[in-house]
């Protein structure tokens, strides 16, 4: 695929993340590379890809494995006064708080997610993936 091409995705995908209230991927500046004084543009390419990973790690940060890992290290911090070695963080978009909370329908999400990353990889002229 060539740069326009993945321009049209990419705004595609910013289309679709605004729909979803996901302002913060969609948000084209927090892709921006800062070297020495100036402020670098990635290729769509690469705003495409990051703004797919951006929505796996999200994803990840809702599924059921890690709410319960979470409750478990929770646990142990009452039980033992611990502190765990990890921070389960809690994401504020504008009005509403996202909550960490058990979805059985995220696995399958993220699957399907990093299947959609392969194939545009798969598509990419240039046939890698960053």
């Amino acid at each position: 695929m060539d740069e326009a091409e993945w321009g049209e995705v990419v705004e595609f995908l910013r289309a679709k993340f605004v729909e979803l209230g996901h302002f913060e991927i969609a948000d084209i500046r927090n892709y921006e590379v800062r070297e020495s004084s100036e402020l670098i543009t990635p290729s769509s390419r690469d705003i495409a890809f990051g703004m797919l990973k951006a929505l796996d790690r999200e994803l990840a940060v809702q599924s059921p494995e890690l709410y319960n890992n979470s409750l478990l290290r929770l646990k142990k911090l009452i039980d033992t006064g611990e502190a765990p070695s990890e921070v389960v963080i809690w994401a504020n978009k504008g009005e509403r708080v996202e909550r960490l909370v058990p979805l059985d329908g995220i696995p399958d999400a993220q699957r399907e997610l990093k299947e959609l990353i392969k194939t545009l990889a798969d598509l990419d002229s240039r046939g890698e993936q960053r």
